[in-house]
């Protein structure tokens, strides 16, 4: 955990003064068919407001956190042997303080992904999946594009197909890593934290019909 903070100087033992927070969430999402490619698009838009009150030097801060958010989800089912989705996310976030606007901030993310599964060979399942995570705006050395990359060979086995022995690698690329944003009334914290990163895992799956 390597944390960087910008601290507002809280007077108080906890920053905090008699008033609750206030937070708002909006969400709408549509869907339509997409029926050349055998799909459906999803559509998202949400819009997320924060405020916390703070005491700095005595003095009462309000910290004011919008976030909007837009994404897309296609997901297909092309034939019996082949699906694919891909989505992407897009969030931006701007933390607004009545008291030391120097503490202001404007921070992006997105995460994009791409996954299919593909059945070949009489039940031989490829499965990949891609997914790209991007940070802008945090503290110096925490802006990054990460690639997370997914990948499994497996094998269809008894007569009915139900059992399947599988083997695969995650994060192939050994990328993997955990980045938050944290906004208080009286400080603003970005954290990386340690991920799991690269490992092979093999497994059987039976199912019961």
């Amino acid at each position: 955990h390597n944390p960087t903070s910008y601290d507002l100087m809280s007077a108080g033992p906890d920053g905090r003064v008699g008033t609750e927070d206030d937070i708002a969430n909006w969400e709408i999402t549509y869907g339509v068919p997409v029926d050349w490619i055998g799909s459906m698009l999803n559509l998202n838009t949400g819009l997320t407001y924060a405020q916390t009150p703070g005491l700095i030097n005595a003095a009462l801060n309000h910290s004011h956190t919008y976030s909007l958010s837009q994404g897309f989800v296609i997901a297909s089912t092309v034939s019996q042997d082949f699906d694919f989705t891909i989505s992407y996310t897009g969030n931006y976030t701007l933390a607004r303080n009545t008291l030391q606007s120097d503490a202001n901030s404007n921070s992006y993310s997105h995460t994009a992904s791409i996954k299919w599964t593909w059945t070949f060979l009489e039940g031989v399942v490829l499965r990949n999946e891609v997914n790209n995570a991007l940070t802008a705006g945090l503290a110096a050395g925490y802006n990054q594009s990460i690639v997370l990359w997914n990948i499994s060979l497996a094998k269809k086995v008894f007569e009915n197909q139900n059992g399947e022995i599988k083997v695969g690698v995650a994060d192939l690329l050994k990328q993997n890593k955990s980045l938050n944003r944290t906004v208080t009334s009286s400080y603003i914290e970005d954290s990386n934290n340690e991920a799991l990163g690269r490992y092979v895992m093999a497994g059987f799956t039976y199912t019961f019909r």
